[in-house]
């Protein structure tokens, strides 16, 4: 007589834990609510013993975790973020995308001063759009560890034309 078996291997997907955005803070709100909720809490002068160091941590931690879910907002990663994005491009993006208006609305005047105003901020915008991605390589490049050395030399190793797949930025 034959045994039957069922296996169920499903494996249930990690709940992905909310993620604190610390590039979008008042840093002036945040401190000054810090230095409330530890004024607030007893402290002694001297750590003498183990005891009083664990309840002065635990005080100190406290009062981090008020300040941050106040003043610190939750982040919604995209799955297509660019890591190399800061708020100064996003600016920088507004202003292209006005003078590029103000230049189709100007019609066909190519030495109008609206022309040279777009080209200019264009221009910018692309140069520091290859700086922040220039910096944001070498700063991953420097934090790189015996984990991450084998991601690195496949993106070196991808030449230009490899179909898409990650690869050094110019």
């Amino acid at each position: 007589m034959p045994i039957h078996t069922t296996i169920d291997l499903t494996i249930e997907a990690a709940a992905e834990l909310p993620k604190r955005n610390f590039r979008d803070v008042d840093w002036d709100e945040f401190q000054t609510t810090l230095a409330d909720e530890l004024a607030g809490r007893p402290t002694p002068e001297t750590i003498t013993t183990e005891e009083d160091f664990d309840n002065t941590l635990s005080a100190l931690m406290e009062s981090l975790h008020v300040a941050i879910e106040r003043h610190v907002p939750v982040s919604h990663p995209v799955p297509f973020a660019k890591r190399w994005w800061t708020k100064e491009l996003g600016a920088m993006r507004q202003k292209v995308s006005s003078s590029d208006e103000q230049r189709t609305n100007i019609g066909r005047f190519p030495f109008h001063p609206a022309q040279r105003e777009y080209r200019t901020a264009r221009n910018r915008y692309a140069d520091q759009i290859r700086a922040a991605k220039k910096e944001h390589w070498e700063a991953w490049l420097d934090e790189a560890d015996k984990y991450t050395v084998w991601n690195v030399n496949r993106f070196v190793k991808g030449g230009p034309t490899d179909g898409g797949r990650l690869r050094v930025p110019r």
